[in-house]
């Protein structure tokens, strides 16, 4: 749900987002993707540049982390955090004071002013302050809407989000006593509101859970901590290589049980994650793609010359964030599975200039990246080919026949391009595939 991914974007966490869903994430912030979880396999979801997020490539920000106000939820002004005010009453029924005219400098009537200086701070926020945005404004119109609307789904996830994120808040900054209060009350209220037979997503459950476990781990209650983890992975919680990354969870990772846990949450994700690849390639409609290139090092690049191999092509930019973060998993994929029959390759759409100033643009960031793979200027026959092409990046897995088997829009996480790659590179010796032939050489908006 967007709001979840608003209200988390006002405490810096990138959250890795997907089309309009919540999703899995960062430390400090953890969800699942509804989709895959419905199917029963999680995956990563995606993250992809939308128009909004692109518009100008020299003010690209990361949709993850950039709040964006919606007609849902518009308690964020879209790109700034900054709390947007309520819509004004009819003026006609508004009090005297109210309908006082600004100063002339432009600033707010001082009865106004006097008004929300009075306004009370909630406990739950007290002593807890972020830039531009004013955190006991956000909770008392959160908590308001949910007072108002406490059957709404999308009112009741937005508050146990945001009491589930002040809790971590409180917990990073040392205030244990208001921290335990505040991760109480979001699990109180999640479930009440689920015995209440509200349908509210798992990924808010997960949501919770995780950030209950970090709380727990830093007020000295690791093993409680674990408890929680495992909680939040059995409501769909997937990214496990955060579990070895957030700070929060330290006290955790030193248990005893750690490890072996750890071990079998890894198996039964990866599980997970080939069933769900198993069902999407057979549910999927192929489509005719091909193309001769030549690559930003002016060398040949053709699909017809990688028959044989597994291929991963990557529709991205440079401009595009979503884009960048997947690099390293790409350059992964290559290093590993090269000498297997795999070839990756980069179609790059980039912004503005001619051809050579896109192309040393992709030649510098090859450089500073580590690219270990050929990458070529897309052209518009070769766009065309893709079907309902929704944003960057877009990655199309081509089996050893020249077949796109899937196409994937948005970033994944790496275990899940590299069970795609490893059910392809097998069906070699399987029963789906014919002998490989000798190996040779070798989510923005679509740009119109």
């Amino acid at each position: 749900m967007r709001v979840i991914r608003q209200i988390t974007a006002i405490f810096s966490l990138v959250l890795v987002t997907g089309c309009g869903e919540v999703s899995q994430v960062t430390p400090g912030s953890a969800t699942g993707d509804a989709s895959a979880q419905a199917a029963a396999a999680p995956k990563d979801p995606v993250k992809t540049a939308s128009d909004a997020d692109t518009a100008d490539a020299a003010d690209i920000k990361d949709p993850a982390a950039a709040p964006a106000q919606s007609e849902s939820n518009p308690t964020i002004i879209a790109d700034t955090g900054t709390p947007a005010s309520q819509p004004a009453d009819d003026p006609a029924n508004a009090p005297a004071a109210a309908q006082s005219d600004t100063a002339a400098d432009g600033s707010a009537p001082a009865e106004a002013a006097a008004t929300e200086a009075a306004m009370p701070v909630d406990p739950l926020v007290e002593g807890l302050e972020f830039p531009n945005v004013d955190i006991n404004e956000l909770f008392t119109e959160t908590k308001s809407a949910w007072e108002k609307e406490p059957d709404s789904i999308e009112s009741v996830s937005n508050y146990i989000a945001l009491i589930a994120n002040l809790a971590r808040e409180h917990s990073d900054r040392g205030n244990a006593e208001k921290a335990a209060a505040a991760i109480a009350q979001a699990e109180e209220l999640l479930s009440k509101s689920m015995t209440a037979g509200l349908a509210l997503p798992q990924d808010l459950s997960a949501f919770v859970y995780y950030q209950s476990a970090g709380v727990l781990s830093t007020i000295g209650k690791p093993e409680e901590a674990l408890v929680k983890v495992e909680k939040a992975i059995e409501n769909g919680f997937t990214q496990l290589p955060i579990l070895l990354e957030d700070p929060a969870l330290e006290k955790v990772r030193e248990l005893p049980a750690w490890s072996e846990k750890l071990s079998t949450w890894e198996a039964a994700a990866r599980e997970r994650m080939i069933e769900s690849a198993k069902a999407e390639m057979a549910d999927y409609q192929s489509f005719p793609f091909d193309f001769t290139l030549t690559d930003v090092a002016g060398m040949p690049v053709s699909l017809a010359a990688l028959k044989g191999k597994v291929c991963i092509v990557d529709l991205w930019g440079t401009w595009c964030p979503p884009c960048r973060e997947e690099i390293p998993s790409f350059i992964k994929l290559q290093e590993k599975f090269a000498a297997a029959g795999f070839q990756m390759i980069g179609l790059n759409e980039e912004r503005g200039g001619s051809d050579e100033d896109k192309t040393a643009k992709v030649t510098e960031f090859i450089a500073q990246s580590g690219i270990n793979y050929p990458c070529a200027l897309i052209t518009d026959e070769v766009r065309a080919q893709v079907p309902d092409l929704q944003g960057y990046p877009t990655t199309l897995f081509i089996d050893r026949s020249g077949k796109v088997r899937l196409m994937a829009v948005g970033m994944h996480e790496y275990a899940y391009l590299e069970a795609v790659v490893e059910m392809l590179l097998n069906e070699d010796s399987g029963e789906t595939a014919a002998p490989a032939a000798p190996a040779s050489d070798a989510a923005a908006p679509p740009e119109k």
